[in-house]
């Protein structure tokens, strides 16, 4: 990411609407860029968001266990192919099944 692009998409999270936060969410989850977020990217992310939350660190198993439940509601991967499209990630936050951190959808 050239400093230029960070730029753009630090704005975006600021001013953007929440059709273009929800896409940058999306692709900050999809670690190898492939359209859809896996178990292991979404597990990966929360490891990284448990680190640096300064609350009470949740263990391995307690992550590993919400992240099979949220692959396992039909609600989320709603055509069961054990990954995250796009639409299906904007549903699940338009629905509140997948409840995004402050700091992506509110000011930054």
């Amino acid at each position: 990411v050239s400093f230029d692009e960070f730029v753009v998409r630090l704005s975006m999270l600021k001013k953007g609407d929440p059709e273009e936060r929800i896409k940058m969410c999306f692709e900050a989850y999809d670690l190898n860029n492939d359209g859809s977020i896996d178990k292991t990217e979404f597990l990966n992310f929360l490891r990284v968001h448990n680190r640096s939350n300064g609350g009470v660190a949740r263990s391995e198993q307690k992550l590993r266990d919400e992240v099979d439940e949220i692959f396992d509601s039909d609600d989320i991967d709603v055509d069961g192919d054990g990954k995250i499209s796009l639409e299906e990630f904007k549903r699940a936050v338009f629905n509140q099944k997948i409840i995004l951190d402050s700091f992506w959808l509110n000011e930054c």
